[in-house]
């Protein structure tokens, strides 16, 4: 019975070290991924106002700070982004 015991409880220490070890690298992937979608989309602002007819220099200050929001991320965004900005201004 004792073995049985130390068993169930070894099983569930295990399974909570392992949760808790999943949750940690999605809390790190969650925290990444939504500093990327607020990079995206104040980036998808900035197009929206150069399609709409804004000049760059009234928005330079947003795309430095978007492109550095977006560069200091691990993603490919801002090889994406620079020339969509470039082809609009």
């Amino acid at each position: 019975m004792c073995s049985l015991v130390f068993k169930v409880s070894s099983s569930i220490a295990n399974g909570k070290d392992s949760r808790e070890e999943s949750h940690q690298r999605w809390a790190q992937n969650n925290e990444l991924l939504t500093e990327q979608i607020a990079a995206l989309e104040e980036a998808t602002k900035l197009v929206d106002h150069l399609t709409h007819g804004v000049k760059f220099n009234q928005v330079k200050v947003r795309y430095e700070k978007a492109m550095t929001r977006l560069t200091s991320s691990s993603s490919k965004n801002p090889s994406l982004f620079k020339p969509l900005v470039s082809s609009l201004t």
